[in-house]
């Protein structure tokens, strides 16, 4: 997919289509939670609403400043020393992780 001016180019085996406001998405164990290393084409900031524990992971609620939810999953090593309530951390997430869907009407 590629942002063609104000407009997404969605790819796929059939011929492109132009889609307006694409649906985007990205499974919670590719959310890269307050990133020290690394250069990511998507960051944002978002505040740490929940830790849910799951065995040997975490699903950890995210709010963006916009409103909208994020959940991430994070071994549990990493959601027990980092990450508190209420605590503002950045988001990063690369390109390649993203899948582009056109809304249905």
């Amino acid at each position: 997919m590629s942002l063609v001016k104000k407009y997404w180019l969605a790819r796929s085996s059939c011929t492109p289509k132009v889609v307006r406001s694409p649906l985007v998405s990205i499974r919670p164990e590719h959310l890269v939670l307050a990133p020290t290393t690394g250069t990511y084409a998507n960051t944002l900031s978002a505040r740490v609403e929940d830790l849910i524990y799951q065995g040997d992971a975490a699903r950890i609620r995210l709010r963006v400043l916009d409103g909208r939810e994020l959940i991430a999953k994070v071994p549990i090593r990493f959601a027990d020393m980092n990450f508190k309530r209420a605590e503002t951390i950045p988001v990063a997430w690369p390109a390649e992780d993203c899948r582009a869907f056109t809304p249905t009407p």
